[in-house]
């Protein structure tokens, strides 16, 4: 006889939705309850650890919905981004200006305007005041692509986010500039160093 299906736990669509460990998991991994999370790590944050684990795979997600729109317009999710912040600038700008626009490294913005360039989407010119610097400015054909890529991304992220509330995004917001202010308060410079007791389950026999 086959299982029955709890009512409040089916979809319209006749499936069966995650009940709320098994989504939990799916979001931030196979992690041990609380008070074995205390016992093994002395001193961390079960909650804090379960936060930034989702909004890696949130942010992983998000990427990859995005990066989708951009590779039908023929660009990669990074120079989509680059050809943007050029176009959205009042003036060209240095790979510098853009790479830290980005928060890329030089090495990256190099291959990216490379990129650009060669498909024709932005140009490099000498910089007026000193000849040891390029800039970079955006061509029509660049803004032609901008044209038709970022009203699909537009969507895409309205598309994105169907399932808050209009409130709740704004309170998402709020919480995330909040988060993101605190880490200038914090010295990422260096690594904090830790404890871990390992449960025996996790030993391997040589």
């Amino acid at each position: 006889m086959a299982a029955r299906r709890d009512p409040t736990n089916a979809t319209r669509g006749g499936g069966v939705r995650p009940r709320p460990d098994e989504k939990q998991a799916r979001l931030v991994g196979d992690l041990p309850a609380e008070k074995a999370f205390a016992a093994e790590y002395p001193g961390g944050d079960l909650l804090a650890v379960q936060l930034a684990r989702a909004l890696e795979h949130l942010a992983g997600s998000v990427t990859a919905a995005v990066a989708q729109v951009w590779r039908e317009h023929g660009l990669s999710h990074a120079a989509g981004q680059a050809l943007a912040v050029i176009e959205g600038a009042d003036r060209p700008l240095t790979p510098g200006e853009i790479s830290a626009a980005m928060h890329i490294t030089s090495g990256s913005m190099t291959s990216l305007i490379d990129t650009l360039v060669k498909n024709g989407l932005v140009r490099r010119t000498e910089h007026a005041e000193d000849r040891r610097k390029v800039l970079v400015e955006i061509t029509p054909a660049g803004q032609a692509c901008l044209d038709g890529a970022l009203p699909s991304v537009v969507l895409r992220a309205r598309d994105l986010q169907t399932g808050l509330t209009e409130t709740e995004r704004r309170q998402l917001f709020e919480l995330l500039g909040r988060w993101y202010d605190s880490l200038g308060d914090i010295d990422l410079t260096t690594v904090p160093v830790g404890t871990r007791h390992r449960p025996a389950r996790l030993t391997r026999d040589r």
